[in-house]
């Protein structure tokens, strides 16, 4: 039986449902692709609600929200990126229990449709290289490979990654 989803911008106060979804995603997926250390700094850096507060509020980043009987299952940010004609998908997270389920590629369908309207010709994005997973569910989605990067991110991190994009 399919399970209808349903696609909203986040509020502020839908912020702790994306913490949540953010940290279970990260713990269950990232082992093994990067060290510990590594997940609790991003985690730390990146998923505390004063930063997502900031994102939405100063950084005019846009959360969407994915929703399974009324359960926050999944979800993705975006912004304009330096390029003025691209959005950046900054995050896109699917529950571990939900995955599979095509929650990603309805969240990339819907920020691509919303974007494209906005005239915006491209949407970019990073993935970590090792991560095959998600490498093989955005070349499903139509992302090619557009570079490789590596990041120094602090505290003897670094992000090593492929940039994707997906023309609109």
């Amino acid at each position: 039986m399919s399970q209808r989803i349903e696609l909203a911008e986040a509020k502020l106060e839908d912020l702790p449902e994306v913490q949540r979804i953010a940290e279970v995603t990260w713990e269950a997926c990232y082992p093994g692709i990067i060290s510990e250390g590594q997940i609790r700094y991003m985690l730390d850096r990146g998923y505390q609600l004063d930063v997502l507060q900031k994102d939405i509020e100063e950084h005019n980043i846009r959360f969407i929200l994915a929703r399974i009987d009324n359960e926050a299952v999944g979800f993705g940010a975006h912004g304009i990126h330096s390029e003025c004609d691209q959005i950046k998908l900054h995050k896109l997270y699917v529950h571990p229990r939900k995955q599979r389920l095509g929650i990603g590629h309805r969240i990339v369908e819907y920020i691509a449709n919303q974007r494209r309207e906005e005239a915006f010709q491209t949407i970019t994005l990073a993935v970590n290289k090792r991560n095959s997973n998600a490498i093989a569910a955005y070349r499903k989605y139509g992302f090619t490979h557009r570079e490789s990067v590596v990041v120094d991110i602090g505290h003897g991190y670094q992000m090593d990654d492929y940039i994707l994009e997906l023309p609109l």
